[in-house]
């Protein structure tokens, strides 16, 4: 079976030329491609056709990659995955990991890693998260210990979005693009639990601004099956559509 047989991809661009790339090289992975030129284009069509994944670029004329991504989630329906292409920085990875993006891919960026950000973004999330893995001593550490959950979540501290989460650091960042293993113990009410796993570090915030505390985001890359499932509570009780939060 082909890479992405029988999904269903909107390539949202501006440019023919680009559009008509990403349609030749999704197809040939076993996609079934829609286009439009434009946010508001994409908007009408998403009312009469199901879409798995959007690949959007950022700058357009009549709606942008990013106005096209607040306006999905103003939609109650499932919402398709959302990939983001940018050559620009009008707006930072760290809003469009917030607004829900699962990857976002810097323009001129090779077609081989767009099919494969989105065949990864298209796994169910415990299959692709709940395997064995090795930490190695190479790996950056970050082992938390929260008594009160719920005095984190006020302090910002602590955010799980549903693909990786937010932790306030003050000094110690790891590199962009570096693992991360984690280790967070916390008491949710009167149960102690606790969440460990390997992630991979998207962005760094070394300053505070626009009132965000300095800080990392994490993507998720592998965990156990508790740490799952304790995940997945805490996505809840955080009431977070974020991939991964800004704070």
């Amino acid at each position: 079976m082909k890479k992405l047989e029988n999904r269903r991809i909107l390539v949202v661009d501006d440019e023919p030329d680009l559009q008509e790339i990403l349609k030749d090289e999704l197809e040939i992975a076993g996609a079934q491609v829609f286009r439009a030129s434009s946010g508001n284009e994409a908007l009408a069509l998403l009312n009469n056709n199901p879409i798995d994944c959007i690949v959007s670029d950022m700058r357009m004329s009549d709606g942008d990659g990013m106005s096209l991504l607040k306006a999905l989630n103003q939609i109650n329906t499932p919402k398709p995955v959302f990939i983001l292409l940018t050559g620009f920085n009008d707006y930072t990875n760290q809003e469009a990991y917030d607004l829900g993006a699962k990857a976002v891919l810097q323009k001129p960026c090779d077609l081989y890693d767009v099919i494969n950000a989105v065949h990864d973004s298209l796994i169910d999330s415990r299959t692709k998260l709940v395997r064995k893995f090795e930490r190695v001593e190479s790996d950056f550490m970050v082992e938390l210990q929260f008594d009160f959950l719920e005095t984190k979540i006020k302090l910002r501290a602590l955010n799980i979005g549903l693909g990786g989460m937010f932790i306030s650091l003050s000094e110690n960042f790891p590199s962009i693009g570096e693992r991360v293993y984690f280790t967070i113990s916390y008491t949710d009410q009167t149960n102690k639990k606790n969440i460990s796993g390997l992630s991979k570090c998207k962005w760094v915030r070394k300053s505070n601004t626009n009132n965000l505390q300095t800080g990392i985001g994490l993507e998720f890359v592998a965990m156990n099956e508790k740490t799952f499932e304790n995940v997945q509570q805490l996505v809840t009780l955080f009431k977070n559509n974020s991939f991964i939060p800004m704070q």
